[in-house]
């Protein structure tokens, strides 16, 4: 230090040395030439690779602030970590550092360069000697990550985890990769055609009657079940003793994360607990948030609160920070945050700011296509179309959706209303019954043209 080779940077956690740049290219150039940078790499993937190991509980308890802000700044030394555990083909230590890291990512908002090195890891460990469990545990983070952000990757991971997970033969490790199954299904095709529900019903018979080591605490992963039965499952009493259950277990743990991630859940349970009671939770969910991941979320279901009940103008401050979140970290328009913006702009009068945003979305829609992504954007161009009094075509779009649109929205009732008083209750079914056997492409090129106009 005296001589100016090493920094030393203080922060909460204590102190941390680094060489200068110039100095740590030389000392890699000289370890080279004496044949040890291999090994010295090799030592260095080992060490972070324990470290997480230490770290991963911490992230999902008290402590966790602090394990957080220690793998953040370590986070530039764990990818080099991963990129030598694949030159050394160490697939148990791959998968080891990716497991470990799931909460990290999550709270970060990394679902992208989750799933990417998810499936490095297991393209890694096929055809190795790999443990199965650990490759199934990656699955499970690479399913969930992806399920998040809709990833149609998320799909490809979720039948490897199927297939570790059947090879695997426990019901834990099968009752998890129905769970994250389930999940992929809801954010892919909606809960409408009932295949999300019965892959969490199937999921819970096996968690259920499993009496097995758990790949998390099990507090935790018992909160985690309950999440994702009041997100899935038909809602109810027991759906919200099950969510107070989840709730007293993430404070017991001392997940500020999961909190904030459970409490963004209880727009699930409005029917049963509430719109006030679900204001309540939903506040309480951002006075625990501790990161701009859980924040965007958070924000999302809220403006969707707001939206539902006719506060446009705030539903659309809400839901404009959650889009533009998710826009930073997915390098892309993300659908459901854009079209419930969009219907909340229109209702205040921004509507050519509420169609451009649309034209977005219907581009990004073309490009990639996925069918009940598709008829979620006509459900939200159908209120469009009403507000600019483009009646047929917005009746069309409605019966092309038939019925389909994003969780919790309500505005598709509204738009058949105003319809409905528009041109009578006859006309509407008769426009409706023509634009249900349109192609969807090639509605949303007429749409499209229409809003260009």
């Amino acid at each position: 230090m005296d001589q100016s080779l090493v920094v030393a940077e203080h922060d909460a956690d204590g102190t941390r040395f680094r060489l200068l740049e110039p100095i740590r290219q030389w000392a890699l150039e000289r370890l080279a030439e004496v044949g040890e940078l291999d090994e010295i790499r090799r030592r260095h993937a080992d060490w972070y690779t324990d470290l997480i190991d230490r770290l991963a509980p911490l992230t999902m308890g008290h402590e966790q602030a602090s394990a957080f802000r220690r793998i953040r700044a370590e986070y530039p030394n764990i990818r080099l970590a991963f990129e030598t555990l694949v030159e050394c083909d160490e697939p148990d230590g791959y998968l080891d550092l990716a497991f470990g890291l799931y909460w990290f990512w999550a709270h970060e908002g990394l679902h992208l360069e989750a799933c990417e090195r998810c499936l490095r890891g297991l393209d890694l460990a096929a055809g190795s000697s790999a443990d199965l469990q650990r490759q199934a545990r990656v699955a499970l983070v690479g399913t969930n990550c992806g399920a998040w952000t809709r990833l149609p990757a998320a799909l490809n991971i979720a039948d490897r985890f199927d297939a570790l997970a059947s090879e695997l033969g426990t019901d834990h490790a099968m009752g998890w990769a129905l769970l994250m199954r389930g999940a992929v299904t809801l954010n892919l095709e909606g809960a409408e055609n009932g295949r999300a529900g019965a892959f969490l019903e199937a999921a819970r018979e096996r968690l259920d009657a499993r009496n097995e080591q758990t790949w998390f605490d099990p507090r935790w992963e018992r909160a985690i079940h309950l999440v994702m039965y009041a997100a899935t499952l038909p809602t109810g009493p027991a759906r919200v003793e099950e969510f107070e259950e989840a709730a007293d277990l993430f404070e017991t743990l001392g997940d500020s994360a999961g909190l904030a991630m459970h409490y963004s859940q209880s727009l699930q349970l409005v029917e049963w607990l509430g719109e006030e009671r679900t204001a309540d939770l939903m506040h309480k969910g951002m006075s625990v948030v501790t990161s701009p991941s859980w924040a965007s979320l958070c924000q999302s279901r809220a403006g969707l609160l707001h939206q539902r009940r006719g506060d446009h103008i705030a539903a659309v401050v809400d839901l404009d920070a959650a889009l533009r979140f998710k826009i930073d970290i997915l390098g892309t328009m993300y659908g459901p945050d854009a079209r419930s913006l969009a219907v909340s702009l229109g209702e205040i009068g921004r509507l050519r700011e509420a169609e451009q945003l649309m034209l977005e979305v219907i581009d990004v829609g073309l490009q990639d296509v996925n069918e009940t992504e598709s008829l979620y954007t006509l459900a939200a161009l159908a209120s469009l179309l009403v507000m600019r009094s483009d009646n047929e075509l917005a009746a069309q779009a409605l019966g092309r959706a038939g019925g389909q649109h994003d969780h919790f929205v309500t505005h598709p009732n509204r738009t058949r209303e105003r319809l409905v008083e528009r041109l009578g209750e006859q006309a509407v079914v008769v426009v409706e019954e023509k634009g249900a056997h349109l192609d969807t492409t090639v509605l949303l090129e007429r749409i499209r043209s229409a809003l260009t106009r």
